[in-house]
This record gives C-alpha cells, sequence and structure tokens, in this order.
C-alpha cells in the first residue's frame, strides 16, 4: 500500500469512528430523552415480578373478598359479555389470602355459569347467572347448599350486583334495561326501568352514603338512586360530558364519595364528583393504541387501581394505578401475553391486588399482586 493510500485510509476509519461516537451519543440523548419524558410525564411501567398466579378450573370473570380475606372467583367458563353462548354447569372458587385453592364448588343441575358475585355478612355467596336468568345463592359448609331465583324478565341477563346496607340485593340487567332489586329474606323481585332506552347497564357499586351507582355501558352516562326496603327507586342519570365516546363498565367509589369508573375502549378512567355534579377524565392507556380498561378498585390509600385487557391483539394486558394526589399512573405488565384481565379486580384491606385472567393458561388463572409490588 502507498504511502498516501494508507494515510488516506487511516483518515477514513477515523472518520468513521468519529461518526459511529456521533450516532451512539444522538441514541443515547434520544433514549434519555424518552426516560425523562416519562419521568415528566409521571407513567411509570413495569414488568411482572413477585406476582402469585393459581390456575383457575374455567375462565374466571368476578372476584370477592369475604372477611376472612378469603378470595371468592366467579369461574363462568367463557367471556361473558354478557353471557355464555350455551348454558354451562361451572364453578365457583373459595382460594385463601396466600393465593392457595381451598374449593371448587360446582353448580347443581339447571345452574349456568356464574359471572358476579357479592359475600354477605353472613358469609353467603350471592351471584348472577345471565344464560340462566337467574339470581343463586351458594351457603357452603360441610355439605354446600345452593338456590336459584329466576328474574321475572325474561332473558334480561343480570349481571353485575351489590349488597345494600339492608342485605338486599340490587342488580343490573344487562339485556332488560333496568336495576332489579331482590330481597334476599322474603325472596321478592322488583324491577325499575331504566330512563334511557337501550342502556346496557353494566357495573354497580354502593357509596359510601349508601346510595348506590351503576354504568350505562352504551351510553355516556352514568345512573344513581337511593335504596329503599320496598324495591321501587328513582334512578337519577348523569351525563359523562367527556368527549371521545367512553364505554363504561365498572365502578366504584372512593372514601369520600366520590365515584370511579372504567371506560373500555377509549383507555381512560373517569372520575364524578356528586358534591360539585363535575366529571374529570384521565387517560391511563401509557400511549398504547390497542386498549381495553375495564376492572376498577379502590385501594385503602385513596389509589384507583385498573386493569387493561388490551383487545384485540391481547398482547400488553397490564394492570395499574393512578394516585390522585400525586396524578402518578404507574402500571405493570402482566407476565402471560393472553391474561385477559377484564372485569375481575379486587382490592383486600391488606392492599394486596387480585385479578382475573380470563385465559391466563390453559383454564384461567387467579393473579395476587402483593402489596408494594408495583
Amino acid at each position: 500500500m502507498r504511502k498516501n493510500d494508507f494515510l488516506e485510509t487511516s483518515r477514513s476509519s477515523v472518520v468513521n469512528s468519529r461518526k459511529v461516537v456521533k450516532l451512539c451519543l444522538s441514541f443515547i440523548a434520544i433514549v434519555g430523552s424518552v426516560a425523562l419524558a416519562l419521568t415528566l410525564l409521571d407513567l411509570g411501567q413495569a414488568h411482572a415480578t413477585g406476582i402469585i398466579e393459581t390456575p383457575t378450573h374455567t375462565n374466571p370473570w368476578a372476584i370477592a373478598i369475604d372477611k376472612s380475606s378469603n378470595i371468592w372467583v366467579a369461574e363462568p367458563g367463557c367471556d361473558a359479555e354478557p353471557s355464555c353462548s350455551s348454558p354451562y354447569q361451572s364453578y365457583i372458587g373459595e382460594y385463601n389470602n396466600s393465593d392457595v385453592l381451598l374449593n371448587n364448588y360446582l353448580e347443581p343441575a339447571g345452574y349456568s355459569s356464574p359471572t358476579f358475585l357479592v359475600v354477605s355478612s353472613k358469609g353467603a355467596i350471592w351471584f348472577t347467572e345471565p344464560k340462566t336468568n337467574a339470581i343463586g345463592r351458594l351457603i357452603h359448609s360441610s355439605t354446600p347448599t345452593w338456590h336459584q331465583w329466576t328474574v321475572p324478565t325474561s332473558s334480561a341477563n343480570p349481571y353485575d350486583l351489590v349488597l345494600d346496607n339492608n342485605g338486599n340485593i340490587w342488580f343490573t340487567e344487562y339485556s332488560g334495561n333496568k336495576i332489579g332489586f331482590f330481597n334476599t329474606t322474603t325472596h321478592k323481585f322488583v324491577e325499575n326501568a331504566i330512563p334511557t332506552s337501550g342502556s346496557q347497564p353494566y357495573g354497580i357499586t354502593k357509596a359510601p352514603n349508601g346510595d348506590i351507582w351503576f354504568v350505562e355501558n352504551t351510553q355516556q352516562k352514568i345512573g344513581s338512586f337511593t335504596p329503599t326496603t320496598n324495591g321501587t327507586i328513582t334512578i337519577k342519570e348523569h351525563v359523562i360530558n367527556i368527549p371521545g365516546g367512553p364505554t363504561p363498565h365498572m365502578i366504584t367509589a372512593d372514601s369520600a364519595g366520590n365515584i370511579w369508573y372504567s371506560e373500555g375502549f377509549s383507555g381512560d378512567i373517569g372520575e364524578f364528583v356528586p358534591k360539585t355534579n363535575t366529571f374529570t377524565n384521565i387517560d391511563v392507556s401509557a400511549g398504547l393504541t390497542q386498549k381495553h380498561i375495564s376492572g376498577i378498585a379502590v385501594d385503602n390509600t385513596g389509589r384507583i387501581w385498573f386493569d387493561d385487557s388490551d383487545p384485540p391483539s391481547g398482547k400488553n394486558p397490564r394492570v395499574g394505578y393512578y394516585d390522585p394526589t400525586s396524578g402518578k399512573i404507574n402500571t405493570l405488565t402482566l407476565n402471560n401475553p393472553n391474561a385477559h384481565p377484564h372485569n375481575g379486580l379486587a382490592i383486600d384491606s391488606k392492599n394486596n391486588t387480585w385479578v382475573a385472567e380470563v385465559f391466563g393458561g390453559p383454564t384461567g388463572s387467579l393473579a395476587k399482586i402483593p402489596a408494594g409490588t408495583l
């Protein structure tokens, strides 16, 4: 090689090396900018470590926690929106607070797909059966006893349910467009039409003052009423005056009486303050183009937990919380990309978060996220 060629080659190598260094520095700067942006936005994203997952018998949907901190899971055996395609004699599972299965209770013949459930002060498990159009009860003991009562309106699709301060049940009739009442002592039904037709009432909850709140899935509305002992109520509707077409799913109340609800495919959660009659929208999508926010619950520090099944790909299932005090949003990606966390989300008294993974594993899973994991 001639001297000039050698010098030219050396110069070229130096120039190329400098270019590589500049590219690396640019990349580092970009990464740093992204990290800074995430910090400024206060959007945390983590991956699931320390989560305990226990297989369920068949596709869990909703969760309830009893006074002993045992976890009860309704297992319809399908993606129940609002019901399975055909009647399916299925299970209610009981787990201890360490996420260890205690019992699987198989429904008797003639029952079908328990979907939502609550636990009474006496320990009875009350649940809805949309496909059988019934309200059911399980009294668990060495010899479990079952009973079910048919909802008066045919094909009403009884969906979510809640117990009032008198121990009576109020439930949404997803296809009946009604709020149902069931006296747990006399077994009497009363049904109340929702003012807006075709509203498909979905989630329902009780506020600290005893009032009942519910969402209208196909309308941009939430509803409320004061429960009565005779089952006849006056329903008040509140228009969600937020653009973007929210499809509210589940609903809960914090200790101050503020109402929180998930907004489905918009990727948001909403807050309604009854005292001021004001709505606020919080984007918890973390920039994802696909999202489905459904389950929602409040822990004892006031943080609002939510889950995101992220359809249609289902590859980024998340659980997270929004802190109303700081504005912080923190999320965790579940281990199983097919987990499909949906309506089943609950917080126990120790701030452990429980999630029903509808398709987590061959038959679904119950996931426990210990307090402090996220």
